[in-house]
This record gives C-alpha cells, structure tokens and sequence, in this order.
C-alpha cells in the first residue's frame, strides 16, 4: 500500500472524512452538558460510537466493493484494496469498535 501514495491518501482520506464528521458534530453547542445527567451523557456516548461502528463497517463494505469492481481495470489497486480490506479484517477493528461500545453502554468509560 505503501508503494502508491494517491491510493493510500485516497483511504486516509475517506476515513478522515467519516471521523471528521463525528468529530465536529461533538464539537456543536450543546455538546458539553452538565454533570447533572451523567446517564445522558453514556447514551450519547453509546450513540456517537455506534454512529462510527455503523459508519466504519460501511467503509470496509465501500472497499471491498471499489476492489471488486477495479478487478479488472487496474488490477494492482484492487489488490491495494483488498489487501486494506483484509488487514482491517485482521486486526478485528469491528470487534473492537463493538468492545469500546459494550464498555460506554455499561458505564467504563475509563477503559472504553
């Protein structure tokens, strides 16, 4: 992936665009609420990380189908997407993005 710089600015760019998003919308006015509704604040939690579990599977979904249709017109980008494709699979970035939801939901917001 390394090797072609446009492809890898090309996904560091649509993943900075999906985070970007929740980002600024946590940034709003009204964001910052009083410690009166500590419970609140965990549903908001829970709901902005669901947001981005919900947004991320549809960036791998995104990769694996860009792969699949640059297959046969440029092969070695379809392989450089896959290849994305996989290591997020490796790594079990869902499954962690589920874990850090799991502990927001139950209240561990150090450990999330």
């Amino acid at each position: 992936m390394w090797n072609r710089p446009g492809t890898f600015v090309l996904m560091l760019s649509l993943l900075g665009c999906l985070l970007n998003q929740n980002i600024s919308q946590a940034q709003q006015p009204g964001a910052t609420e009083d410690a009166a509704a500590p419970e609140v604040k965990k549903s908001n939690l829970s709901d902005k990380q669901e947001a981005i579990t919900q947004q991320f599977k549809r960036f791998e979904s995104t990769l694996h189908d860009l792969g699949e249709y640059m297959k046969k017109t440029d092969p070695a980008r379809a392989d450089l997407l896959f290849r994305a494709f996989g290591q997020s699979k490796q790594n079990q970035m869902t499954v962690e993005m589920q874990r850090v939801l799991q502990m927001l939901d139950q209240g561990q917001l150090g450990d999330a």
